[in-house]
């Protein structure tokens, strides 16, 4: 489990969102090597008799604005269980799920038609604060097949690539959470889909192949909730075509027709997800080989320019967009070695096809397809037992950039971890820190966890925030403005001057408690 969040050029909130995002937990653990090329050791054969294993955690995690306005931002509290069983022959079978209940539903946004949900989520009634969903169900089996060990997974499932912390480089299978911005824990965050996942072991080398039909976007935050995504930020919507009419309009104001997402039909075979890896160690360094190809989960945002009539006889421009979803190929690689106290690790990709928002009017669609490289360069040390640190350097490169794209050619974000268990790993301090220098903005994350027992944990903490108004983590900074007419993503039955929402960073201070327990039948 990984402290993740990213920060992007101040306008790329949605290209790099999807790009390389990735929120983890606040509280991270060592990091292990997402890559090995050897089998789990020591994997016991399935008994005889199905066995079922039932395990979960109750929880609440409640936050609090530490800026004006200061108010709770939530209190959720959730049941998440999980229910495992052992079957005959090598199978396995198991699920999922957890009910999400928070009284003041500023982070849950509104449930959307039937037809844009998959029928593993609900809203009981319509509501924002009681959400059931369904997030595994797996039919596996372990076994061998000649002299390979051979492991299938059936079902909705979640694939990890990758072992970056903060950012997302290979960890590209699965769609994303975004409504709690980056916060949110990694696991959590991921969005399960249906596939086939198949991994076999044989004379060191591994290999992986998966098929996934199942297509689902990015969630993105409600355009009323607490971490909505401000659509004026570079690079995050393309150029909108705007007009003034002096003197009824003293200021160039825009119309806007938001149409409903559009999304690949899935289960067909035009959409398949379908990806490879293939790792082995070689003198003591991990390598690893991954491709990914698949429609992106990322919102590409396509634009038109309609007319409406106006007053006295005039023409009025009117931006028709639409979320699309482009397909892209995605090569990466990965590398890891031990040297002493110090491990250096490394992983990069090359996506062909990624959709970036242009701020040219003359394009026709407002979107232009360019390959990004991202990578990341990491170094953790454990030299002074029990201290453990990590440093990560991350690069993002578009390839054959242009002006009209406002995304930064070139994007660099540092990270530091630094985890302290004390008291027999019982009291665990932590510091992860993000800072984007393109922006100059940073993220801050310090958290103390206590393991009262074996089952009852507390963690105390803060998520803030700096940066300009401008960037991805400044964004919030929330002012009044006044919108004549209808403007992009505005709240439904609002006129004159509306508050963005809501005014002010979101930078928080937060108390979880979680209580685990696992039962076997």
């Amino acid at each position: 489990m990984r402290t993740a969040s990213r920060p992007t050029r101040s306008g790329a909130a949605l290209a790099l969102g999807v790009a390389l995002a990735a929120p983890a937990a606040p509280l991270v653990a060592p990091p292990c090597r997402a890559d090995e090329a050897a089998a789990p050791a020591g994997a016991e054969a399935p008994p005889s008799e199905p066995r079922v294993r039932i395990t979960g955690y109750l929880e609440n995690d409640s936050a609090y604005r530490v800026r004006e306005p200061l108010r709770w931002q939530k209190s959720q509290s959730r049941l998440a269980l999980e229910a495992e069983a052992r079957l005959p022959a090598g199978f396995s079978l198991r699920t999922s799920a957890w009910l999400l209940w928070d009284p003041i539903g500023r982070l849950v946004s509104d449930d959307p038609d039937l037809d844009a949900e998959p029928v593993d989520r609900w809203q009981v009634g319509g509501s924002r604060h009681l959400e059931l969903e369904l997030r595994d169900a797996i039919l596996g089996w372990r076994g061998s097949v000649g002299g390979a060990r051979l492991d299938l997974a059936l079902g909705k499932q979640q694939v990890v690539w990758g072992q970056s912390i903060g950012l997302r480089i290979l960890d590209v299978v699965n769609p994303q959470d975004y409504r709690e911005f980056l916060l949110d824990d990694f696991n959590d965050a991921r969005l399960t889909t249906f596939g086939l996942n198949a991994e076999a072991w044989i004379e060191g080398w591994t290999l992986q192949a998966m098929v996934f039909p199942d297509f689902e976007p990015n969630r993105l935050p409600a355009r009323d909730g607490e971490f909505a995504l401000d659509p004026a930020l570079p690079g995050f919507l393309p150029a909108l075509a705007s007009f003034t009419a002096p003197p009824l309009v003293p200021q160039p104001f825009t119309l806007v027709d938001v149409r409903s997402e559009r999304t690949p039909h899935d289960w067909r075979w035009a959409t398949l997800g379908v990806g490879a890896r293939v790792a082995r160690t070689f003198g003591g360094v991990d390598l690893a080989l991954h491709y990914w190809d698949a429609y992106d989960p990322a919102q590409a945002w396509r634009r038109t320019v309609a007319a409406t009539p106006g007053p006295g006889g005039t023409t009025l421009p009117v931006n028709v967009l639409r979320a699309e979803h482009v397909r892209v190929h995605t090569l990466g690689g990965a590398f890891g070695a031990a040297l002493g106290a110090f491990t250096l690790w490394g992983e990069g990709t090359f996506t062909w096809g990624r959709a970036f928002a242009s701020g040219d009017l003359a394009d026709a669609d407002g979107i232009v397809r360019r390959p990004e490289m991202q990578s990341v360069v990491g170094v953790d040390w454990n030299g002074l037992d029990p201290l453990f640190v990590n440093v990560q350097w991350i690069q993002s490169l578009v390839v054959d950039h242009e002006d009209a794209i406002e995304v930064d050619r070139l994007r660099t974000w540092l990270t530091l971890l630094l985890r302290l268990p004390l008291r027999h790993e019982t009291v665990i301090p932590q510091l992860f820190l993000l800072w984007g220098p393109n922006d100059h903005e940073t993220m801050i994350r310090p958290v103390v966890e206590w393991k009262a027992t074996d089952r009852l944990s507390i963690a105390v903490g803060a998520d803030l925030f700096t940066g300009a108004r401008d960037g991805l983590f400044g964004q919030y900074a929330h002012e009044t403005r006044c919108q004549p007419v209808p403007d992009v993503f505005r709240a439904p039955g609002v006129a004159g001057c509306e508050p963005d929402f809501p005014p002010g960073r979101p930078g928080r201070a937060f108390v979880r408690v979680r209580w685990a327990f696992d039962t076997e039948l």
